[in-house]
């Protein structure tokens, strides 16, 4: 009786615990990047298009929230064959270089990194 008593209250405390908005603020799009979520879509949009097109992108949603993607050298194909394209990415004042490469099935990884070329 105790043993089921006991797991009882633990399934309980374990779905309570899920519940539990994990940031204090509650206010919607509130991440520990401190970003909110137009800023992540319009992000996200501008990297996409600028992997997609090689051309420049901008984006705003406030004063303190903006961001440009560029291409930073020519497209190539890695070793798996998919298509890579060498990306500047600027957020909020901040510039690093990413590589943005296109898998067969048409998702797009977006890194820090950079794949070899194909031979």
């Amino acid at each position: 009786m105790y043993a089921k008593l006991a797991i009882a209250a633990a399934i309980a405390v374990s779905v309570g615990a899920c519940a539990v908005q994990p940031y204090e603020s509650g206010i919607s799009g509130h991440s520990p990047a401190n970003f909110n979520y137009k800023s992540d879509g319009e992000n996200a949009r501008a990297l996409l298009a600028a992997s997609e097109s090689g051309k420049a992108q901008t984006w705003a949603v406030s004063e303190s929230s903006y961001g440009a993607v560029s291409a930073s050298g020519p497209a190539y194909p890695d070793r798996a064959r998919r298509q890579c394209q060498p990306l500047k990415h600027e957020r909020d004042g901040a510039a690093r270089q990413v590589t943005a490469c296109k898998g067969a099935d048409g998702t797009w990884v977006v890194a820090e990194w950079v794949p070899d070329k194909g031979e």
